[in-house]
């Protein structure tokens, strides 16, 4: 027995009923309360402050009342140096020498109450933190869905992407975005696939998509690949950008387009100039500018007024655009002055001329026509000048040069 007492790893202490003093501890109790044995001895657990709530003391002894023993009740007393720990006691009565005593056995259980509290304290924190996902995700403006990676099919999504697409929830939840046809274009979709098997994520990718009503918006998407109950699963954010889209659409219109006939302006002119005669110089083939003047414009505007010579340019820029090909540029200078830019002509000066004088001729030929504008019958003429350009080193404004005294010359 003594044995045994004083080497459980467990602390043990034995007490009598009449008045709670302590007759015997062990060396392991001793180290769980830290206090030497001489200081309790002869004690009691009330004298020495062991209890941080008194109340535990009284209910434990009224148990005692009841029944002979109690098992693994968890209790907080108060060590030496005023640490408060956990400690999980069993206790039973027994006599020695005719005395009714209480036999206890304390176990120091402070870490894994610890570490239960960390487990409580994270499980709530996982819970405030659903809790946040849950509100972040449904109030976001910016529109959020969960898909699963293997087959695509959509797991959650919140109102914002509801409105962006234009459906109902259940119309969506269980269903895949190439059978709701969202992709305008399928390989967006597939570069975006494509991203997230090499990198786990993607970020800032535009996209077109077709909401329910045929609607065509633009998207920016960042997504990432994610886990949810061990499926792999496609987290997008997508924010609808068709107004930014539109706004830097009409800044570029502005920038490079001449707002009356939606041609290019001069700057976008130069430009494709400056481009022609860099690609001139590593190539032999040739390009013409002819440059366009309205005859008597001025007298039109006059007498039929501004709104009426405005309808002659937008009609006249139709006209033009119609007798070229799709590689060839239309630029309107301002004014009645317009220039066609002819793109890949023969590498021999004399052929290229000739097949800038025939679009030339069809220009004429095409101006020349009566104008039906604003309930009112008008004829125009025109006035064209060429320049055949690619055979030199020259800049943009000798060719535009060229091309303004030739006009002046067939005027």
């Amino acid at each position: 027995y003594r044995t045994v007492f004083q080497t459980s790893v467990d602390g043990v202490a034995i007490s009598r009923f009449r008045d709670g003093k302590y007759i015997d501890v062990n060396t392991a109790f001793l180290h769980v309360m830290g206090f030497k044995r001489e200081e309790v001895i002869g004690s009691t657990s009330l004298e020495l402050n062991f209890w941080v709530d008194p109340g535990d003391r009284q209910e434990m002894v009224a148990a005692f009342s009841e029944r002979s023993s109690l098992r693994d009740l968890q209790i907080q007393h108060v060590r030496k140096n005023g640490d408060i720990i956990w400690i999980l006691v069993s206790a039973a009565k027994i006599e020695i020498d005719g005395v009714p005593c209480m036999l206890s056995i304390v176990k120091d259980i402070s870490d894994a109450k610890a570490a239960e509290q960390r487990l409580a304290d994270a499980a709530e924190a996982l819970r405030v933190s659903e809790q946040r996902y849950r509100a972040t995700f449904q109030l976001s403006i910016d529109a959020i869905n969960i898909n699963r990676f293997s087959d695509g099919v959509f797991v959650d999504v919140n109102e914002a992407f509801l409105q962006f697409v234009g459906y109902q929830r259940d119309e969506v939840i269980g269903r895949t975005s190439q059978e709701l046809d969202f992709w305008v274009d399928p390989d967006d979709r597939r570069r975006m696939i494509a991203t997230l098997r090499e990198n786990a994520s993607c970020r800032d990718l535009e996209a077109r998509f077709r909401r329910r009503n045929g609607e065509i918006v633009w998207g920016q998407m960042s997504e990432s690949i994610i886990e949810i109950d061990g499926v792999p699963c496609i987290l997008s954010v997508t924010r609808d950008v068709s107004a930014a889209k539109a706004a830097k659409e009409q800044i570029r219109d502005l920038a490079f387009y001449d707002p009356l006939t939606h041609l290019p302006n001069r700057r976008l002119l130069l430009d494709r100039l400056r481009q022609a005669l860099a690609s001139s110089a590593r190539t032999n083939r040739k390009r013409a500018l002819l440059f366009v003047d309205l005859d008597n414009f001025k007298t039109l505007n006059d007498t039929l007024g501004h709104q009426t010579g405005d309808l002659l340019l937008q009609e006249v820029a139709t006209r033009l655009v119609a007798c070229i090909r799709e590689s060839d540029t239309v630029a309107r200078l301002g004014g009645d002055e317009f220039v066609v830019m002819l793109e890949d002509l023969s590498d021999v000066p004399e052929d290229a001329a000739a097949q800038a004088e025939v679009v030339g001729e069809k220009i004429l030929a095409a101006i020349d026509k009566p104008y039906w504008l604003a309930g009112r019958e008008c004829l125009s003429t025109s006035s064209i000048g060429i320049t055949v350009f690619g055979d030199k080193r020259e800049n943009t404004n000798e060719v535009l040069q060229q091309a303004d005294i030739a006009m002046y010359q067939a005027k």
